[in-house]
């Protein structure tokens, strides 16, 4: 009997500060495997913005251990994909958006409930 790898995958999206109209942003996007098995390759990781923020750019990792990150819809949705070393902890993606200059309030860091 053959069982099938099962993976649980985990997003998670901070930012630190508040986001201050007329300037950019910073998001970090963490992406863990909570197991049981070790996720397969390629890992896809999509993030639709809200209508309030502009996409600007996206990293993440360095070297041979990197996502690539591309805007899939204009300025709304990244869109980033690891196709190889799905078995070891994923690097942090670092997304920068834009607020408008007439953005009504600062988003702040503090969860609401």
């Amino acid at each position: 009997m053959q069982v099938a790898p099962e993976a649980t995958l985990q997003l998670t999206k901070t930012h630190v500060g508040d986001f201050v109209a007329g300037t950019n942003g910073v998001y970090t996007l963490t992406v863990t495997d909570l197991g049981p098995s070790d996720v397969q390759a390629p890992v896809t990781v999509t993030d639709t913005l809200p209508a309030s923020e502009t996409f600007v750019s996206a990293t993440g990792g360095t070297g041979a251990d990197t996502w690539s990150c591309v805007q899939a819809r204009p300025d709304r949705d990244l869109h980033v994909e690891r196709a190889d070393r799905a078995d070891t902890a994923a690097p942090t993606i670092t997304m920068t958006v834009r607020w408008p200059p007439t953005s009504c309030r600062p988003r702040s860091s503090t969860p609401r409930r």
